[in-house]
């Protein structure tokens, strides 16, 4: 029997299309004898190359690179609670990415200069309308309300 690689499978999808009936068809170089696939899997990546993953982390979510020096996530039960965490985290960040991007786009303001009014000792400005509140005090609310 002679092994097809997924390379040569590739390649005769996309010179005679994936409904030409390619798979259907036994290669030129082995007409009338039944051909065998095979794909080699591809080892699991991890972050630092050589090293072995802890057990838990087993690549079965996404972007399961083995990174956990510290043991953190040993518990499924946090594990769990560690990945919730970093989606609240991503979205919070896609909020602030669109909220930094709107208020450029709409004309009030850049990123660059948003933080001047806390160095020049100013009143902060949010889409052109004055803050009344002081750095330490949106400091204090940012965290309170990033806590919960």
């Amino acid at each position: 029997m002679q092994t097809i690689k997924a390379e040569q499978m590739t390649r005769g999808i996309a010179k005679h299309g994936a409904r030409s009936g390619v798979w259907n068809r036994t290669p030129a170089l082995n007409r009338g004898k039944a051909a065998r696939a095979s794909v080699k899997a591809r080892a699991k990546l991890n972050w630092l190359p050589g090293e072995a993953s802890p057990d838990y982390l087993d690549g079965s979510m996404p972007g399961d690179y083995g990174f956990d020096p510290f043991k953190f996530g040993s518990s499924p039960k946090q594990l769990e609670r560690y990945r919730e965490a970093e989606l609240i985290h991503g979205r919070w960040c896609m909020l602030a990415a669109a909220g930094i991007l709107g208020t450029e786009a709409a004309g009030f303001g850049t990123w660059l200069n948003a933080p001047n009014w806390a160095i020049e000792n100013g009143s902060a400005s949010y889409l052109g309308t004055s803050n009344p509140f002081s750095l330490p005090v949106i400091v204090g609310v940012q965290l309170v309300l990033m806590a919960v």
